[in-house]
């Protein structure tokens, strides 16, 4: 089994597993989770025939509902207890929400403006470049197998002091456009053949081109 501790946690509902998997076995996510449990209170108003859709569905289901809430109490996450709300029944549904919102609103704005503060350093744009360039013949290196000793003269070459230029060529469909090795896009030797290799991929104006040679050169 891929993972072993699921076993711990049969007969959970997706909802629940979401949650182990995705936060309680996650501390890295505790700050970027919110939970909002409501005020039960309004559950005396529901009419008994549809209140099963608003309760667990058996004391078993209940107390495995009970434990998720206190290993999510536990855990250190954002937890909004009680919050108001009661049962319409001429709607036949739960209504005035409206705090809920407004404090799903309030966390949400609050977390998104820690993430991105409006004084936030600007972006390098030759780190951006430099990025760019290595996210992409990453993606299209994990898609070209084989030619493992091209790879390594590749490589010997991109990290090399060899002058003369290099030129990947091949015939339709060959993977020469995506041969280029992982881990070697931003040295300056490399730029050039990456740039022009990828172009039909990513179009790279020769301004774009210049730019990101000057500007490795540079700081190299």
């Amino acid at each position: 089994m891929d993972n072993p501790w699921l076993s711990q946690y049969r007969e959970h509902s997706i909802t629940a597993l979401e949650i182990i998997h995705g936060v309680l076995r996650n501390p890295a996510m505790g700050n970027r989770s919110y939970f909002y449990f409501r005020d039960p209170a309004y559950l005396e108003d529901i009419p008994p025939e549809v209140r099963g859709n608003y309760v667990a569905e058996s004391p078993k289901a209940a107390e495995k509902l009970a434990g998720l809430k206190a290993e999510i109490g536990a855990a250190g996450v954002v937890v909004r207890e009680a919050f108001p709300c009661r049962w319409d029944a001429e709607q036949s549904q739960v209504v005035d929400l409206d705090e809920f919102g407004n404090q799903v609103l309030e966390d949400l704005w609050q977390a998104i403006c820690e993430e991105y503060p409006e004084e936030a350093p600007e972006e390098d744009p030759l780190v951006v470049e430099r990025e760019l360039r290595e996210a992409l013949v990453e993606r299209l290196s994990r898609i070209h197998i084989g030619r493992e000793a091209e790879k390594r003269r590749l490589t010997e070459y991109a990290e090399g002091r060899e002058r003369r230029p290099v030129v990947i060529t091949g015939g339709r469909g060959v993977g020469s456009r995506r041969s280029w090795p992982r881990g070697t896009a931003s040295t300056l030797r490399a730029i050039l053949v990456t740039s022009y290799s990828l172009t039909s991929l990513v179009p790279a104006p020769i301004r774009r081109i210049t730019f990101a040679c000057c500007g490795e050169r540079a700081r190299s």
